[in-house]
């Protein structure tokens, strides 16, 4: 796991990383690279995210390779270097073998499915299969024909009590499940930077999961080109970045909206039960009464939806004057701000009693159109007076 922000005004970019990694999901080391300069001209910088190999080559071995064999002077721009790094990857890593993929995770994840379920009734089972499998997978994997083969697998994880019309729904859901696992385990690419005609800062975002058919799939692109506004982008571990940037944590947000809503309907059902115990109110008037209620009683979701937009204008407006003081911030401050968020994440892991994800040196880099890229603050594993080569080599 790690925790990485990138921070863009109209002048900079600042681009920070940790560097611990979780191994197995039980222990986590610090020291691993991150944040990496693709090109100084134009500036242009690289940070990875989740799964640090790429069809078991190591995405920094990768991203070196592709640096060293790219000239940057022809593909100038945050676009062309993606189609150059996906095309890169195609041609020097391993094709997937998706078959052998699944037959290694199948196995653990019924098991997984048998181990949390066997206790719970019939209709638990239905109901948790149903809303932990409503999920919109990324649309690669309808290309994937093979992921068909195997819908006995799941068969045999439907209790033989349930009926037979809510099976196909059920192994659909678990099949969502699974393959949603199976897309999970991606490695997450920033790029971000000045594309050589434009006068404003670029980035781009996406996760690139298989080499399958000499074609690399990819999710979640999103790109923010010539951006002229302030922003600030957490990514992998969000949560505690989100909370400095919005003012409330995110789950605390919606415990909030769900304790309205249900606070709501039963202070209305409390309120029905108590008039229609009132022997003075007369059958016409209660009849009245009881419809109405029960019109608010259905009406309590929508009411709910309408306290998340105010709570959302709230987030808004807390937020706003945060990111318009980084207009203002010079570099070094805004690097300052970068390596702080990575730090409160890091404290936050440190004093909780989940994993410790995120920790180890932080990463990072400033990048301008005037300047170049420019580390602020970059960890090494090695003396630098013994080393005098690297500095030599200037590829870092």
């Amino acid at each position: 796991m790690t925790s990485e922000v990138v921070i863009m005004n109209k002048n900079a970019i600042v681009m920070a990383a940790d560097s611990a990694v979780t191994v197995g999901g039980t222990k986590t080391y610090n020291g691993v690279n991150k944040l990496f300069m693709l090109s100084n001209s134009p500036p242009m910088g690289i940070m990875i995210f989740g799964s640090a190999d790429f069809e078991n080559i190591p995405m920094e071995t990768l991203i070196k390779e592709f640096k060293r064999k790219t000239d940057f002077k022809k593909n100038n721009n945050i676009e062309l270097i993606k189609e150059e790094f996906l095309k890169f990857l195609t041609e020097n890593t391993p094709k997937t073998d998706i078959e052998h993929e699944i037959e290694i995770t199948l196995p653990l994840f019924k098991n997984f499915i048998k181990l949390e379920l066997e206790n719970i009734s019939i209709e638990d089972y239905e109901e948790f299969i149903i809303s932990q499998g409503n999920r919109k997978l990324p649309d690669f994997l309808n290309e994937i024909n093979e992921l068909n083969n195997y819908n006995y697998e799941f068969e045999e994880l439907i209790p033989s009590e349930i009926d037979t019309n809510k099976q196909k729904l059920l192994i659909d859901s678990l099949k969502n499940i699974f393959f949603d696992f199976i897309a999970s385990m991606s490695t997450g690419i920033v790029i971000a930077g000045f594309n050589e005609n434009e006068m404003f800062p670029s980035c781009m975002q996406f996760n690139i999961h298989f080499n399958y058919k000499n074609n690399i799939k990819i999710s979640n692109y999103n790109y923010l080109n010539n951006f002229e506004e302030n922003v600030i982008i957490p990514f992998a571990q969000k949560d505690v970045i989100k909370t400095f940037i919005s003012g409330i944590d995110e789950n605390m947000k919606y415990a909030i909206i769900i304790y309205f809503y249900q606070f709501t309907e039963e202070y209305l059902k409390q309120l029905k039960n108590k008039v229609n115990s009132n022997k003075k109110i007369k059958n016409a008037q209660l009849i009245e009464f009881n419809n109405e209620i029960d019109k608010f009683i259905e009406s309590c979701e929508n009411q709910s939806h309408e306290f998340l937009k105010n709570f959302e204008k709230l987030e808004e407006a807390f937020t706003k004057p945060i990111l318009d003081s980084i207009g203002g911030l010079p570099r070094n401050e805004l690097a300052n701000m970068g390596e702080s968020l990575i730090h409160i994440t890091s404290l936050k892991r440190k004093i909780s009693t989940d994993l410790e994800s995120v920790g180890g040196d932080i990463d990072v880099a400033i990048i301008s159109k005037g300047d170049g890229f420019i580390w602020k603050r970059k960890k090494q594993y090695f003396e630098s007076d013994l080393n005098p080569q690297f500095f030599e080599k200037n590829d870092e």
